[in-house]
């Protein structure tokens, strides 16, 4: 058994219909380097298309139903966004995967866009080892450390692509995308969010990045899948005096859907 499926196992709590809660102590979530390192190579884009716009390069976006986020390549910057804007083919940007599995890695990429779109070339890669820490049905905790926080994802969906768009939608561009993520710095830290559980979404949905196409009659709710439960997920890293290090909890709950 892996190593991130057995912390899973050992410290999951199961506390009926539709919630489960873990804690672990912080040594067993990996130390993990999270650097990029130099690259030369090119790399296909199967989850990241480019949105052509009058006068201007084009806009960057991610499909809505992947696990996969885009980043600036300042890394100071921690914004995670399903929509960039480059200013030009030269532009260098980075590409979050979230792999899950029997050894989940959040695959980071540093690249640029002058190869020929899809094509990308990569100047910088790094593999991040996760844990694997809280499970309840389709929706999964994972986290690695740093030597000064706790790093979280957790894969989303959506169903309905105006859920993509930040507030009540009036913020033309889709900048949520396929993970949630949270940094907790150590020794303590809490969170609270709530998403919506994997789904997967047509073609005409899933790569959506402006608010008035989802107002055309061709892209109103889907009912090609069934709607994907809604949950609250508390994070928190804490240590008390009498604790020998930190202990990292997840509590996974989900939402009852309204009865109309």
């Amino acid at each position: 058994m892996n190593r991130s499926v057995s912390v899973a196992f050992a410290a999951l709590a199961f506390m009926g219909s539709g919630q489960a809660a873990a804690s672990v102590p912080l040594s067993a979530i990996p130390l993990s380097p999270d650097t990029l390192l130099p690259a030369r190579e090119d790399l296909q884009l199967t989850d990241v298309h480019i949105v052509p716009e009058p006068g201007a390069y084009g806009s960057l976006v991610t499909a809505m139903d992947r696990p996969v986020c885009l980043r600036s390549a300042d890394p100071a910057d921690p914004w995670r966004s399903g929509l960039l804007f480059p200013t030009g083919p030269t532009e260098r940007f980075v590409i979050e995967r979230l792999i899950p599995g029997d050894a989940p890695v959040l695959d980071r990429v540093l690249v640029d866009g002058s190869a020929s779109f899809p094509r990308a070339r990569v100047t910088g890669h790094v593999r991040v080892p996760l844990a694997e820490i809280a499970r309840e049905g389709d929706i999964a905790v994972y986290a690695y450390r740093s030597a000064k926080a706790v790093h979280f994802f957790v894969p989303r969906g959506f169903n309905d692509p105006r859920d993509g768009f930040d507030g009540d939608g009036r913020v033309d561009g889709r900048f949520q995308c396929g993970f949630v993520s949270a940094d907790l710095d150590l020794p303590n830290g809490s969170l609270v969010t709530s998403l919506t559980g994997p789904r997967p979404m047509r073609e005409d949905e899933r790569w959506i990045s402006d608010m008035s196409a989802v107002t055309t009659p061709r892209v109103a709710r889907s009912t090609d899948a069934p709607p994907a439960p809604a949950f609250v997920v508390n994070l928190s890293v804490s240590r008390v005096s009498r604790d020998p290090e930190p202990l990292v909890s997840v509590m996974l709950r989900v939402v009852p859907r309204e009865v109309p």
